[in-house]
């Protein structure tokens, strides 16, 4: 991308207007950079607006005070969803534009989006992805090691936090989800019904300060697999997914004793399990070899836990609190 002035990519009276919505909640630690960030991005001040929704208990608010950024309080705790909800309601711009607290937006952010979004009309919004990560394993969370493309499509799943989206979509009915975990989901399911595509741009990328761990990666796939049986219509693969896990379930501590049984239990776990790795759930093409193997198992052992907290849902149906931690 050459370095010329936003104006010489799109014309000044056609710049979109951005409403930057950021979901804080006990941010002051990290907000303050995000913030610092975004006043030095090239792009017409007046062109966007910054709406930090904190319903947080520290200094969030005196910070955005200090920096001269709105920032509505709530005195109730809210999920990442319900925050950004908010700020949709508050947005004056054509554009919602989403990042977390904890993230660090480039220059030339807006710039891109702006022209992503005049070369591609057809689009309702512009996925983008992150960078940042100081270890292999947020390297590959990041996708970092994938090539920069841009392509036009619906996405099943994906975060929130690096998310623009046109007002008019939220103006005929679309909203993030509620509980934690579930903001982004709504809002693909929603998109992917409505006809509404993506452009996913992957050239873009905003730095996340929070640098993930295999653990609570891995652990965090079971709550994602009970919402998202609650929000999938239909169970076919579900049931397919429980008969799976039980019966691997069953072979695997015969392992112990006759040691072929694990054969029949891989296999069987792998059956849905490759239909998933297939459709890039471990992507990062330019990855090295070893990287590969290591966090393709990752993937694998992932995915297991996620269908496990899939059938586990559907088996019990138990409410699912609020909020996490």
């Amino acid at each position: 991308m050459c370095a010329c002035h936003v104006s010489d990519i799109i014309g000044m009276k056609n710049l979109p207007i951005f409403s930057i919505i950021i979901p804080a909640y006990n941010s002051g630690k990290i907000i303050p950079k995000c913030l610092e960030s975004l006043a030095l991005l090239d792009y017409p001040r007046e062109k966007y607006e910054i709406i930090v929704v904190d319903s947080g208990t520290d200094n969030t608010l005196d910070i955005c005070e200090h920096l001269g950024v709105k920032c509505y309080k709530v005195s109730d705790r809210l999920t990442a969803g319900m925050a950004i909800n908010k700020g949709v309601s508050l947005a004056k711009g054509d554009v919602i534009a989403i990042i977390g607290a904890d993230h660090i937006v480039p220059n030339d952010w807006l710039k891109r989006i702006a022209s992503d979004l005049e070369e591609h009309p057809e689009v309702c919004g512009v996925s983008i992805s992150l960078a940042g990560g100081k270890t292999a394993f947020t390297k590959w969370i990041n996708q970092e090691y994938e090539s920069h493309t841009k392509e036009i499509k619906y996405l099943d799943l994906g975060s929130e936090a690096c998310l623009v989206l046109k007002k008019r979509v939220f103006q005929r009915g679309c909203r993030f989800g509620a509980s934690p975990q579930n903001e982004g989901y709504q809002v693909f399911s929603w998109l992917k019904e409505n006809e509404k595509p993506l452009l996913v741009d992957k050239s873009i990328r905003t730095i996340h300060l929070k640098q993930a761990s295999i653990k609570s990666w891995v652990l965090r796939q079971f709550p994602l697999g009970r919402i998202h049986a609650i929000n999938e219509k239909t169970y076919f693969q579900g049931i397919i997914s429980i008969v799976l896990i039980l019966l691997s379930l069953f072979l695997l501590p015969l392992f112990w004793f006759f040691p072929l049984n694990l054969l029949p239990s891989a296999f069987l776990s792998s059956i849905f399990l490759w239909f998933e790795l297939k459709n890039k759930i471990v992507p990062n093409k330019r990855a090295p070899l070893l990287f590969k193997i290591a966090f393709g198992i990752i993937g694998v052992i992932s995915k297991w836990i996620f269908w496990l907290g899939y059938s586990y849902q559907i088996l019990f149906q138990r409410q699912i609190p609020l909020y996490n931690g």
